[in-house]
């Protein structure tokens, strides 16, 4: 191979390389993207507190808009707890867009009452959840709960 054959090569590759990074940027801004947390908290109103509470919180942190459809915790046994008495201050379906954050709350005893009734005693870990209208399930990080 001369030099004329090396310099093509190195720019085909180079053109390669730059297709792939822009098909993997693309592909990776028009997925769903989001950060789900699940953290103990009290709400606070005035001078008066709530009962404790488990603050589950949905980061977009992805380039596209995802519409939230239903939230709540996963047990061990990946059955799932759902909180639908209690107001939120999101009413789903609710339009999450980027860079945006959405929380809702769980009555930490409400938790705590379904995770016994499943059998669950001691410390367990309980994974919180987002569903998006698009059929999509996102999963948190897993958080202890103690029963």
């Amino acid at each position: 191979m001369n030099a004329k054959d090396w310099i093509t090569l190195v720019i085909a590759l180079a053109g390669f390389c730059l297709s792939l990074y822009v098909a993997i940027v693309q592909r990776r801004d028009k997925r769903e993207l989001l950060r789900i947390d699940v953290n103990p908290g009290v709400h606070t109103q005035g001078s008066s507190v709530s009962s404790l509470l488990c603050v589950i919180t949905a980061r977009n942190v992805g380039e596209r808009t995802v519409t939230l459809s239903n939230f709540g915790l996963i047990l061990p046994s990946g059955q799932q707890i759902i909180d639908a008495t209690t107001p939120q201050q999101h009413p789903l379906p609710y339009a999450l867009v980027a860079g945006a954050s959405c929380t809702m709350l769980m009555p930490f005893s409400n938790a705590v009452e379904a995770a016994v009734r499943a059998g669950y005693s001691g410390l367990i870990k309980v994974r919180p959840y987002f569903d998006a209208q698009s059929g999509k399930r996102h999963i948190g990080n897993p958080n202890r709960l103690q029963v």
